[in-house]
């Protein structure tokens, strides 16, 4: 049995957020002791809900901060759980504050010469335009692990892990853990409602995605777009672009003042994302090469 710990800032409603909602609930199936560290917590329960109610969940902070002060935190809290941390097997971490956080644990042990666990690393920004400090600062990062795991072929990043010969890489591709919901017509009616959907007659297309820079919002709306000027008059069709983001707004001005006011609903944050891919016909996603987001494969799982 290995004592596993995933590190996330938080359990929030996302891609990389279900891939460790389903780590975590495939290990602990198979008879590891698993944890999941969040740097602080969330709003949204939809994760939670999935993850087994027996795995242990630990806070870094009750507090969501920035990111300087998130760091400071990191660094109080290893201290104060050394002899927990040096009894875990591996430590997996997901996303920016959480590299930082496990980068801080190897310098420690290095540093005191203690007996360190394996330092696991998933980088779910492949493909994604993040900023340039994130960038580098993965880059940088990535020198101390003793596995590097990507999710999509990149050449730059399996070319200079590569050159690290103490590094292991793996490449896992997107998957899910495969569930069946009934989704029944009263569900769907009151989701529809819910968006300001009645008596509806036509197909419906859609998307279940956060509306932030690094998904491509604008790529997301320049389809639809085109879909819709295709299409003759008697055969339109309806939009439903489910998810909340820094660029909600700016989204909802840009289409409220465009042709497809009239077309596309934005329901804001979906709460249970299987309903929503119940009422399309077709559900559009933006794949990183050959590498389908995980909102995409279960919409497939679900057709």
């Amino acid at each position: 049995m290995l004592k596993i710990m995933h590190v996330l800032p938080t359990l929030a409603k996302g891609g990389a957020e279900k891939v460790v909602v389903d780590l975590l609930n495939e290990a602990h199936k198979s008879g590891h002791h698993v944890t999941l560290l969040s740097i602080y917590p969330t709003d949204s329960q939809q994760r939670f809900n999935e993850l087994d109610n027996t795995i242990e969940v630990l806070y870094v902070s009750n507090v969501k901060s920035i990111f300087a002060p998130s760091v400071v935190k990191s660094i109080r809290w290893i201290f104060l759980n050394w002899r927990l941390i040096k009894k875990q097997d591996i430590i997996h971490a997901h996303l920016t504050i959480s590299s930082v956080f496990v980068t801080i644990i190897w310098f420690i042990s290095r540093c005191t010469f203690s007996k360190s666990p394996k330092i696991v690393e998933t980088n779910h920004s492949i493909g994604i335009p993040i900023a340039r400090w994130q960038y580098k600062l993965f880059s940088v990062l990535s020198r101390w692990r003793d596995c590097y795991i990507l999710m999509a072929q990149d050449q730059y990043w399996e070319s200079l892990i590569k050159s690290r010969k103490k590094t292991l890489l793996g490449i896992i591709p997107n998957g899910i853990a495969m569930t069946d919901k009934e989704v029944t017509n009263a569900d769907k009616e009151t989701f529809l409602n819910r968006c300001g959907i009645f008596n509806n007659k036509r197909l419906i297309v859609g998307t279940v995605s956060r509306i932030v820079a690094e998904r491509s919002p604008l790529k997301l709306l320049d389809i639809f777009t085109k879909i819709n000027q295709k299409l003759p008059p008697e055969e339109k069709v309806i939009f439903i672009w489910g998810g909340e983001g820094a660029m909600y707004d700016f989204v909802k001005d840009l289409i409220s003042n465009s042709e497809m006011a009239e077309y596309v609903y934005l329901p804001g944050l979906i709460i249970d994302a299987t309903i929503a891919r119940f009422v399309m016909s077709l559900y559009i996603s933006i794949n990183v090469g050959a590498i389908t987001g995980i909102a995409g494969i279960e919409a497939a799982s679900e057709s």
